[in-house]
């Protein structure tokens, strides 16, 4: 597997793998992925997954076998370069050949773009605007939260990588397709609706994906300072109140964690 691969950061915590995947390498994964299609294919004349190579190669899409070796090879390598360079991304890459097409018979120049979850700074101001506001016994409760979640948000200071804003951008316009095409209506007449340009969407989008990054970061920023972790009795209690949560667990700790400092924040 690649060992070439060459490591490039920005002060945004973007990264960019380099690395080359030799034509051997990829031979050698071709034969492992025609290995793994005999051992379930049929074909008259040979029992079920005894039909030889030279039988299987032939009727074997090469497309779906190109699709096959990249989905195969690549996730490795990038698996690789994270352990070795002890990244933390927060999405998936995207993927760019430098010298294309994608055959099977040379070598593959490849960049692996990505991004690292970002560093986030809490002006201890926060905790003074906080104390303000908790004096006012009166406040409705919910309003006092979302009065303290906007201080946080404006008193956070974090830098997200294009590709963070872009991955997540990108998932909300196709959300926007599904939800118009379910109700009948054009992307152009929802936005007529709202009074929008696409541009004026995406960049309402854009601070939005913003805040929430922050908003998160910092809700786990102060879980950590402040040794805030959901306990087991509560965790059963949620699933157990929510049981579609049970195949989730990453997603309960979550609810709990940011649960715990929002009543945390509401007594300083």
């Amino acid at each position: 597997m690649a060992t070439n691969i060459k490591l490039d950061s920005s002060p945004d915590k973007s990264f960019t793998l380099s690395f080359t995947v030799t034509a051997a390498e990829i031979s050698s994964e071709k034969e492992l992925i025609l290995k793994y299609i005999a051992s379930s294919f049929e074909n008259k004349g040979f029992r079920k997954g005894k039909a030889p190579i030279s039988i299987v190669e032939p009727q074997t899409s090469p497309e779906k076998l190109l699709e096959e070796i990249i989905n195969s090879l690549l996730p490795k390598i990038y698996s690789q370069a994270i352990t070795k360079h002890q990244l933390k991304p927060a999405t998936s890459p995207t993927i760019k050949i430098k010298n294309p097409p994608f055959t099977l018979n040379k070598d593959w120049e490849i960049e692996l773009n990505g991004a690292q979850i970002p560093d986030i700074s809490i002006n201890p101001k926060f905790f003074t605007e906080i104390k303000i506001i908790n004096q006012n016994k009166d406040q409705d409760l919910n309003k006092k939260t979302d009065e303290i979640l906007k201080k946080l948000i404006e008193f956070s200071r974090v830098t997200l990588a294009k590709l963070i804003i872009d991955n997540d951008l990108n998932r909300k316009l196709a959300d926007l397709v599904d939800q118009t095409q379910a109700a009948g209506i054009t992307i152009d007449s929802y936005l007529k609706n709202r009074n929008q340009s696409l541009e004026d969407y995406k960049k309402e989008m854009s601070l939005r994906i913003s805040d929430d990054w922050t908003l998160n970061l910092a809700i786990s920023q102060i879980a950590a300072d402040n040794k805030i972790v959901p306990l087991p009795a509560e965790i059963e209690v949620l699933v157990k109140k929510n049981p579609e949560l049970s195949s989730n667990p990453s997603l309960v700790s979550y609810l709990l964690t940011q649960q715990k400092v929002i009543d945390f924040l509401l007594t300083q």
